[in-house]
């Protein structure tokens, strides 16, 4: 299971980057990417979880209640110094994906969260850290960082299908083993 302290650095970037969205830069930033397979692994392979309802409106889902179900994957890298990658859909999202992807990398030093559509166009980002303020980032700033979060979904989308499809105590939760496999959290 994540730790309670970055599964709170992870939805306060949430929370940020909803409150932030409509600063997104008209022009937006691509990284010539389809993510379109990682929000199918997702559906597929994913946790039913619950976002508080400020991330809505930056997934485009109305709000009706203080919060609203996702597909979630959780992968912690490491526990000691913690770090976990996250990736999520509202689970009421349609079949071609047009809710948009949001992918968040924290670990105990920073974090950073970006919201991109399938198609790889970043719309926003933030940075943050867990001693300061969270400052939201222009696009051209964040987009070495997006690809390179990009690049690691998709690189590993075959590994992490496989390893998801296993029996876990915690669908939709990996951890990176010392052999550097993917498995299901004990």
């Amino acid at each position: 299971m994540i730790p309670n302290a970055v599964r709170r650095c992870g939805v306060l970037a949430i929370v940020l980057l909803a409150s932030w969205a409509p600063l997104a830069s008209a022009q937006s930033s691509r990284s010539n990417d389809d993510l379109s397979g990682l929000v199918r692994m997702l559906r597929d392979l994913g946790r039913d979880d619950s976002v508080k309802s400020p991330l809505m409106s930056l997934l485009g889902v109305p709000a009706k209640s203080d919060k609203f179900p996702v597909r979630l994957i959780a992968v912690t890298l490491s526990k000691q110094p913690q770090r976990i990658k996250l990736l999520f859909i509202p689970k009421s999202q349609s079949p071609d994906g047009d809710g948009g992807v949001m992918m968040a990398s924290l670990d105990d030093a920073d974090g950073m969260a970006y919201r991109a559509t399938t198609g790889g166009v970043l719309e926003a980002a933030i940075s943050v850290p867990p001693k300061g303020e969270p400052r939201r980032l222009r696009n051209e700033q964040a987009m070495e960082g997006f690809r390179r979060e990009v690049r690691w979904w998709l690189d590993r989308e075959r590994i992490l299908r496989d390893a998801l499809r296993q029996p876990s105590r915690e669908p939709g939760e990996l951890c990176l083993g010392g052999d550097n496999r993917f498995r299901p959290c004990d």
